[in-house]
């Protein structure tokens, strides 16, 4: 079994007295094995691995030295956190795509004199499914578990580990500055004055374990990529019927009535979802209501 040199070095350095209290009190053991994994940057579970070896080579138990060896082998079957980026970037997208073509079918069913055997041959453009599929919440059991910590990458350099963990702090304050606007890679390094190039390559790292453990939520708005804090991420950013109803009241500043006209949705169920999205563009500060009519919030 292989075990860290620097937690040995700890362990040796630390009084005898102290050892056997650790050994004796878990809640002392866990804050020791705590302050130790981070004064030297490995991650708690070798600390704790390491000791429990260290004692039971001591006590010669050799029962419990070969538990200990099983039970390193046996981390090896466990999925690796590349193997659940991987489910992440393609199950989770090809989930939403489906939604997002679904949605759109519903739509012309709403909208279209068209029976659903009809619809369901029609296949949306790539644009089309791309401008819905932002808006889509994935079920909870098709999320990653939101209590997860943001992991570190330990097997880098120690002055990386530092430059994560200053990053990972950094990022959540300056989201919640930013708030339901969100905020792109180089906003956010110019609001923490590190918009650097060795900084800009930290924060890749650390943005997509973040986005991960569902800490940070990213939207494609145009050509820019937006980060969000929790908190912010339900908002709806851009989809069919707020892009076409913002960039005509750039145009022209016009009523409820005329917008209903322009898109052609000129009956109840058409006002009521012109109104939904007037609502929701007004209450995210991109249009105001000036008398009768809508108008771009500049």
């Amino acid at each position: 079994m292989d075990l860290h040199q620097g937690v040995i070095q700890e362990f040796e350095n630390t009084d005898p007295a102290m050892i056997q209290q650790l050994l004796e009190s878990p809640s002392l053991m866990d804050a020791w094995i705590s302050e130790v994994s981070e004064r030297i940057e490995v991650t708690p579970e070798v600390v704790k691995t390491t000791v429990e070896v260290i004692s039971a080579r001591q006590d010669k138990d050799i029962d419990k030295i070969v538990m200990l060896t099983n039970q390193q082998l046996s981390v090896v079957h466990e999925p690796p956190v590349d193997e659940i980026n991987y489910w992440v970037e393609n199950e989770q997208q090809q989930i939403r795509r489906d939604i997002a073509i679904a949605y759109l079918r519903r739509r012309r069913l709403e909208k279209e004199d068209i029976t659903y055997a009809e619809v369901s041959q029609w296949m949306p453009t790539e644009s089309q499914i791309f401008s819905v599929s932002p808006l889509i919440e994935l079920p909870s059991l098709l999320k990653l578990n939101k209590s997860q910590s943001v992991p570190r990458n330990f097997v880098s350099s120690k002055r990386e580990n530092i430059r994560q963990g200053v990053l990972i702090s950094e990022i959540s304050k300056s989201l919640k500055h930013f708030n339901s606007h969100g905020a792109t890679k180089t906003q956010i390094l110019r609001h923490i004055n590190k918009d650097t190039s060795r900084w800009r390559t930290s924060f890749d790292s650390v943005i997509q374990n973040m986005i991960n453990s569902q800490s940070v939520y990213k939207v494609r708005m145009g050509r820019n990529e937006l980060y969000f804090a929790p908190q912010y991420h339900n908002i709806v950013l851009e989809n069919d019927i707020h892009r076409k109803i913002y960039e005509f009241l750039k145009t022209t500043p016009s009523t409820q009535t005329a917008i209903v006209k322009f898109l052609t949705y000129n009956n109840s169920k058409g006002h009521r979802r012109v109104k939904e999205a007037l609502k929701l563009l007004y209450t995210e500060g991109l249009v105001i209501h000036d008398g009768s009519r809508w108008k771009v919030l500049e």
